[in-house]
């Protein structure tokens, strides 16, 4: 698959900061650490917005590559043919101060369809998580946790920077007079809360 355009991003990558500036906000009132099934009706908005916002970046890049959903609609089944072309499921994200390294995609290493995920993590998943709680936040509303959220900010920040390398953090700066390094081994972005991390497989 073809990457986004680097100098359409502003929208997509505005999008994203202002996400992570309302977890830093959660972050003033819920300790990130040891409180990763804390939910409230706030983690619970900023879950949902986080995971619309995945499915806006997904859909875009789908579309920009002419590849249709399988139904309808698209649904996560289409997206996770992004794991093929991006390997989604190589990259962490790491923040020392919070006290987590992670693979947001980690469950889709190794399978060959959704299905496949589905049937071994379920709602371990986070997109599940967000399915869940969407269509029935009552029965489900633990599973809108703090953990989970961290966990769809960092498969966003991560799908955003397999899109735009550094650049995906700086909307503002014209790329064409900077230069953005992809990532290698360990790259620290200092405009977000992670470094990114591809680990030897």
């Amino acid at each position: 698959m073809n990457r986004l355009p680097l100098n359409d991003r502003y929208d997509n990558c505005q999008a994203y900061l202002l996400i992570e500036n309302d977890l830093k906000e959660i972050f003033t009132f819920v300790e990130p650490k040891d409180n990763s099934s804390v939910y409230s009706h706030k983690i619970y908005s900023l879950f949902l917005r986080v995971c619309t916002e995945f499915e806006n970046i997904s859909k875009q890049i789908l579309n920009f590559n002419s590849i249709a959903p399988e139904g309808r609609e698209y649904k996560m089944k289409d997206y996770f043919k992004m794991e093929k072309d991006f390997g989604l499921s190589n990259y962490c994200v790491y923040n020392k101060a919070l006290g987590v390294e992670f693979s947001p995609f980690y469950c889709f290493y190794g399978k060959d369809s959704y299905s496949e995920v589905m049937n071994e993590f379920g709602n371990g998943f986070w997109y599940q998580a967000y399915n869940e709680v969407k269509h029935n936040r009552s029965e489900n509303f633990n599973l809108a946790n703090l953990n989970n959220t961290l966990s769809a900010v960092g498969g966003l920040a991560v799908l955003l920077f397999l899109q735009y390398g550094k650049a995906a953090f700086y909307p503002y700066i014209d790329e064409s007079k900077y230069s953005f390094e992809q990532c290698d081994e360990l790259d620290y972005c200092e405009n977000t809360i992670w470094s990114i991390f591809k680990p030897e497989i």
